[in-house]
C-alpha cells in the first residue's frame, strides 16, 4: 500500500507550514497530506521507488503478498549500500520487515482469528481458561499488567469511542460521544465501576508464556448483554509495542542504518544515520512545524498529541466547530477525550517506547498535570519536549531545537 502520511522523523527539509481550508476539516487534513506526498515531503523518507535498490536512503516496504500485517502503519527508511550491495540488503530487509510486521499484527490483532496464534483477538473470546501466547505478546502484556495499572482493560471503552472517532459526521459522533450523550455516558461509567475493580477482571501471569484473563460472571454477563467483545486492548498503546518488536527484530539482525516511524507518533531511530525528528503542533484547525531536532544516535521517541498528524492516524474525531476527540481515554475520567491541543514528545537511548509511554501516560493523561514536573523522568532516562500555547518547554541540557522564532517561544526546565 502506497502510505500518504507524514511522519514526524525526516530525511528531507521539513515542511514549514500547512494551511487548512474551510471544508470539513477531518477530510482537509488528509488532503493536505496528500498534497504533501505529490511534493514529496509528507511521507518524510520519500526518496527512493519501490524498485529503487541504489545505494542511499530507501524506503523498504513490506512485500506485495504479505497477509495482514503492520507495514501500512509504519515507515521503515534505511540508508542502503553502506555495509554491502544495497540491492541484497533491500532483499534481505523486505523479507525481514515483512514477517515481523505480519508476526506482530496477528499478535495484537483485536479483531481476527488466526490458526495457531492466540492474540489479543482469541484472549478476548477465552476469558477464564489458559492460554499461552508468543513470547513478546506475553511479555508486552506483562508490562501493561506491571506498569499500566488498569488501562489494558479499558477496551470496552475504546470499543464504544471507535463509533465516535471513526464516524464521518458530528451527527452519528455525538450519539456516543460521553460530553454529548447521557445514555453513553451513564454506559461508561457503568463499564468503568467494573473496570477498575480487580475482582471483576484482571489479567493473571502464569509464567511459561501463559495467561488467563479472569472475568467475574457478572462482568461477562453484562458485556455480554451490552456486545461487548473487547475486555481488553492496547488500543493507541498498540504501535509503542510493535515499533519495539519491529525495530528490534531489524536490529538483532545487525542493520542499524535507519529509522522507524509509525503514522501515529511512535519513531526509533537505530543509530547508524543522522535523522531530523520534527516537532508538530496544531492551531485554529491547522498543522503547524513548530520545530525540529536531529537525533545523531540511537534514540526512542513517543509523541503524544491532542490532534491527528497523518491521514492514518485515525484515532480522532474533529467536529465542524474544532473540537476534537482523542482516544485517550482515562480509568479516571471519561471527559479526558476533550483536549486542549498540546504535543508530548518523550525520548530515551536506553529506554524503550513503551516503557516510556507507560512511565508518564499517567501525568499526561492528567489534564491538571504540570509540565515542570516532567523533570523527574530525567533520571529515569527520559527526556521530554513539551508543546502548548506557543510554547516549546524542554528538559534537556544542551539540547538545540531549531525553532518557528516568528511564533514561538522556548524555555528550558532542570
Amino acid at each position: 500500500m502506497k502510505r500518504t502520511s507524514r511522519n514526524n522523523i525526516t530525511n528531507l527539509k521539513p515542511v514549514e507550514k500547512v494551511e487548512l481550508d474551510e471544508s470539513n476539516v477531518k477530510r482537509r487534513l488528509i488532503l493536505t497530506v496528500l498534497a504533501l506526498a505529490v511534493a514529496g515531503v509528507a511521507i518524510g523518507y520519500g526518496i527512493s521507488t519501490l524498485t529503487s535498490s541504489s545505494k542511499g536512503w530507501n524506503t523498504i516496504e513490506v512485500n506485495s503478498s504479505a497477509q495482514l500485517n503492520s507495514g501500512s502503519e509504519f515507515t521503515f527508511s534505511y540508508y542502503l549500500g553502506k555495509n554491502g550491495s544495497p540491492t541484497a540488503e533491500r532483499k534481505a530487509l523486505s523479507l525481514l520487515y515483512t514477517e515481523a510486521c505480519e508476526q506482530a499484527y496477528a499478535d495484537f490483532d483485536d479483531y481476527n482469528i488466526y490458526e495457531g496464534i492466540n492474540n489479543i483477538r482469541y484472549i478476548n473470546e477465552h476469558p477464564n481458561q489458559k492460554i499461552q501466547v508468543s513470547d513478546y505478546l506475553y511479555a508486552s502484556l506483562s508490562k501493561m499488567v506491571g506498569k499500566g495499572g488498569r488501562y489494558l482493560y479499558l477496551g470496552p471503552l475504546y470499543e464504544i469511542y471507535c463509533n465516535v472517532l471513526y464516524t464521518d459526521n458530528d451527527t452519528s459522533a455525538e450519539l456516543y460521544d460521553v460530553c454529548y450523550s447521557e445514555e453513553y455516558r451513564d454506559f461508561a461509567q457503568q463499564l468503568l465501576s467494573y473496570i477498575n475493580n480487580s475482582e471483576n477482571v484482571e489479567l493473571e501471569l502464569l509464567g511459561n508464556n501463559t495467561i488467563s484473563l479472569n472475568i467475574s460472571q457478572e462482568y461477562y454477563d453484562y458485556c455480554k448483554a451490552n456486545g461487548v467483545k473487547s475486555l481488553i486492548s492496547f488500543s493507541w498503546l498498540r504501535n509503542a509495542f510493535i515499533i519495539d518488536f519491529l525495530a528490534g527484530k531489524i536490529m538483532s539482525a545487525g542493520y542499524n542504518n535507519g529509522n522507524l516511524a509509525s503514522c501515529d507518533g511512535y519513531a526509533i531511530n537505530f543509530g547508524g544515520q543522522e535523522t531530523i525528528f520534527n516537532l508538530f503542533d496544531w492551531s485554529s484547525n491547522n498543522i503547524f512545524q513548530a520545530g525540529s531536532m536531529a537525533i545523531k544516535e540511537k534514540e526512542n521517541i513517543i509523541n503524544l498529541k491532542s490532534f491527528p498528524l497523518t491521514q492514518e492516524d485515525n484515532d480522532y474525531y474533529i467536529y465542524q466547530d474544532g473540537i476534537i476527540r482523542t482516544a485517550h481515554i482515562s480509568n479516571d475520567d471519561i471527559y479526558n477525550i476533550d483536549r486542549h491541543p498540546e504535543s508530548l514528545i518523550a525520548y530515551s537511548k536506553d529506554v524503550a517506547c513503551a516503557d516510556i509511554v507507560l512511565e508518564i501516560m499517567a501525568d499526561y493523561l492528567n489534564k491538571d498535570f504540570n509540565y515542570s514536573d516532567f523533570g523527574k523522568y530525567v533520571s529515569k532516562g527520559i527526556q521530554s519536549i513539551y508543546i502548548k500555547d506557543k510554547m516549546i518547554s524542554f528538559t534537556e541540557k544542551g539540547q538545540v531545537i531549531d525553532y518557528d522564532k516568528d511564533n514561538y517561544t522556548i524555555e528550558h526546565f532542570e
